[in-house]
């Protein structure tokens, strides 16, 4: 019978470590303390409890602290594992209780280091959506595509026109070139002229101005076409030069026209306006109306206008008849010269007596 073990055995056959020690040779102390180690049952070793961790199970596993290791260090996570680091950027993201990076508004990105399509700026609030007229830079401004201005803007498109109008490359305003205006620059200045650059004058406008107006015309009272200057050049039988309001036309043989003005020369006994009228005055009996070509009677001829008729008045006898010139004798006269007395009565003195007195 064994009366007494060794230090640290217990048991009928001294085989059995007493408490707390353990190991073939129960050598090794080891004391559990609640809520941060409990003892291997055979080599002694020190088991931390829950999360903890070190020599003697004072300290916590990486990641976590408290007490009782309960929870996570900064920037790790989830709870009960916090094996997900996530490092807090306000300027960027927040962390999720995962430890996952949830992005601010507009940015993007697995450190969310970018911003959404269409957003600029540190904080990606700067909008910029490109359209036909503009792109965006790095940092959002508006950079114009071609034909469009002014910078930054680029709302007013302006390609430039040949022969019409170039582009202000600042504002995009259309500058119109020499000689055009209107909106588009597509209407000469001069409205007299035409063409795409305003090169020729337009119909009945003449010169390097295009001022001188002149329109062919044919009527009766004026007949004309325009030379290349638009000088008038008259039609034939029109007069004169450049006015060509004069018609004048041999057509009778009584007269002939001015060259200069057009006016009818009227030939020899001719006159009146169109010299229809024949007044010859070398047919003796009367003058001519050298205006009219009306004739004038000499004295004691009839009838007007005719002046073929002799009558002279004779005093006691007879007076003339002024339309057809014929002899109108007076009382108490009779015959062909009105010089022979009625029945009863006698010629004496130029008078016609009774000579029943």
């Amino acid at each position: 019978r064994i009366l007494s073990c060794d230090s640290h055995f217990t048991g009928l056959g001294c085989n059995s470590c007493v408490a707390n020690y353990y190991g073939t040779e129960c050598g090794k102390y080891c004391k559990p303390v609640s809520g941060h180690y409990t003892c291997h049952p055979t080599t002694g070793s020190k088991v931390c409890a829950g999360k903890r961790a070190g020599i003697d199970c004072d300290d916590c596993v990486d990641h976590f602290e408290g007490n009782n290791c309960e929870r996570c260090v900064q920037n790790y996570y989830p709870t009960g594992s916090c094996n997900n680091l996530c490092l807090s950027n306000p300027e960027r993201y927040i962390c999720t209780n995962e430890g996952d990076k949830q992005c601010l508004q507009y940015r993007t990105g697995s450190d969310c280091e970018d911003c959404v399509a269409n957003h600029y700026g540190e904080d990606c609030f700067k909008t910029c959506h490109e359209t036909s007229s503009f792109s965006c830079d790095e940092s959002g401004e508006k950079e114009c595509k071609e034909n469009y201005y002014p910078a930054k803007e680029c709302d007013t498109p302006c390609v430039p026109v040949p022969g019409n109008y170039t582009c202000n490359q600042v504002t995009g305003e259309k500058i119109c070139l020499d000689g055009k205006e209107g909106e588009d620059c597509d209407e000469c200045q001069n409205r007299n002229k035409e063409g795409v650059n305003c090169e020729k004058c337009i119909d009945n406008y003449f010169g390097e101005t295009c001022s001188k107006f002149c329109q062919e015309t044919t009527n009766t009272s004026t007949s004309y076409t325009c030379d290349g200057s638009g000088n008038k050049d008259c039609n034939e039988h029109y007069y004169p030069p450049q006015i060509c309001n004069t018609h004048c036309k041999l057509v009778t043989g009584n007269y002939t026209c001015n060259q200069t003005t057009g006016e009818k020369i009227c030939v020899e006994n001719h006159f009146g306006e169109n010299c229809s009228v024949h007044c010859n005055e070398a047919q003796g009996n009367y003058t001519c109306d050298q205006n009219t070509g009306e004739k004038k009677c000499g004295a004691d001829y009839y009838p007007a206008q005719e002046c073929n008729i002799y009558c002279q008045e004779v005093q006691g006898n007879y007076t003339c008849d002024p339309d057809n010139g014929e002899k109108v004798c007076k009382s108490g006269k009779h015959g062909r010269n009105c010089d022979e007395c009625e029945k009863r009565k006698k010629y004496r003195l130029r008078l016609c007596v009774d000579t029943t007195a």
